[in-house]
C-alpha cells in the first residue's frame, strides 16, 4: 500500500442488505458512500455505517454486516 491507500473489505450482508421495500443495498451505494477522501480509517468505517443504516432503515437482516477499513 502506498500512503494515503485505503483498503475496504467487507462481506456480502453489507451489499446484500435489504431496506423495509425489499430494496438490495448494493456495491454501487457502497462505493459511493466512500467516494470522498476521509482523514481516517475509522471514519471510512462510521461513513458506511451511517449510510447502510439510513437506507435500510432499520428492516431485519439475514447475514452478518462486517467492514474492514484499513488506511495506510
Amino acid at each position: 500500500m502506498n500512503p494515503q491507500d485505503v483498503f475496504i473489505t467487507y462481506t456480502d450482508g453489507v451489499i446484500e442488505a435489504r431496506n423495509k421495500a425489499g430494496v438490495e443495498y448494493s456495491l454501487e451505494r457502497l462505493t459511493n458512500a466512500v467516494n470522498k477522501k476521509l482523514p481516517r480509517a475509522a471514519d471510512y468505517a462510521a461513513q458506511i455505517l451511517r449510510e447502510w443504516e439510513d437506507f435500510t432503515q432499520g428492516a431485519d437482516q439475514h447475514d452478518d454486516t462486517t467492514v474492514l477499513v484499513i488506511k495506510a
